[in-house]
């Protein structure tokens, strides 16, 4: 039996490996701002972000602004997170948002899971969708209540910068 403790896999957070497909997303939530990719001939937008529109298989695709508003459509909290990184941070409550997209839609709901606050917890709950960057440069989401900043999501400091030794 191995008695020594091997933290390494604890204290990093898991790659999921956004390739360049991400770019412009990452680059919009540097800046704090939600895009999405935008068919041009069937007007349908999409997440994740994919070569060809997941509708009508076009390769018309386009980056536009989204407007970072949605419902929360249902949510769970984990309590044994796969990853040691989750696992002992936990419980991590995340959800899948509707979201808001107005005439952008054109008629197909766009949505995608994120990380909620605590009073964000009901279904049908308004919310407001914070895109950052983890500690690996890839892009998460966060959803706190329209008015809130990311103060109200307790455990940002997980996401965003290297824990302390």
């Amino acid at each position: 039996m191995n008695t020594t403790s091997d933290n390494t896999a604890a204290d990093a957070m898991p790659v999921f490996r956004q390739g360049a497909l991400w770019k412009p997303l990452r680059d919009a939530a540097v800046e704090g701002r939600l895009v999405l990719q935008h068919c041009a001939d069937c007007g349908r937008l999409q997440y994740p972000p994919r070569e060809l529109c997941r509708g009508c298989l076009s390769a018309e695709l386009a980056w536009r602004p989204a407007a970072g508003r949605g419902a929360v459509l249902s949510w769970t909290r984990v309590h044994v997170g796969i990853h040691p990184f989750f696992r002992e941070r936990g419980p991590w409550t995340v959800g899948a948002i509707a979201l808001d997209c107005g005439a952008l839609a054109s008629g197909y709901e766009a949505w995608l899971y994120a990380y909620l606050s605590e009073p964000c917890l009901r279904t049908g709950a308004e919310v407001r969708i914070h895109p950052l960057l983890n500690t690996n440069g890839e892009v998460v989401f966060v959803a706190t209540s329209p008015e809130a900043g990311m103060d109200e999501f307790d455990k940002i400091h997980y996401l965003t910068q290297e824990p302390s030794s």
